[in-house]
């Protein structure tokens, strides 16, 4: 089975960035390790219960699916053809653009 940090150390550091980022836009870090640690360091306490809280319901539905996947990865056409609609995990920072 595939650890917490494991999966994160398997990401891009942009990824890393982008997750961080909704966590705690504060954190200023640049390197990979510190990235994974700011991330871990959040998600610790009360952390991982606002993270939930911060997510639509779709998104939880999609969450609460992957769990239960034998690889407990996201099937998003699976889970768009049972539900009808996509998890969209994803904002856009207010004041930023996709391009």
């Amino acid at each position: 089975m595939t650890t917490h940090h494991d999966a994160l150390w398997n990401l891009t550091v942009d990824k890393l960035r982008a997750q961080l980022s909704f966590l705690a836009p504060s954190y200023k870090v640049t390197r990979k390790e510190e990235v994974i640690a700011a991330i871990k360091a959040e998600l610790a306490g009360s952390g991982l219960k606002k993270a939930w809280s911060d997510l639509d319901e779709t998104e939880k539905l999609a969450v609460a699916e992957a769990v239960y996947q034998p690889d407990h990865q996201h099937q998003a056409v699976r889970f768009k053809s049972k539900y009808g609609r996509a998890a969209e995990f994803y904002r856009m920072p207010v004041g930023k653009t996709s391009f």
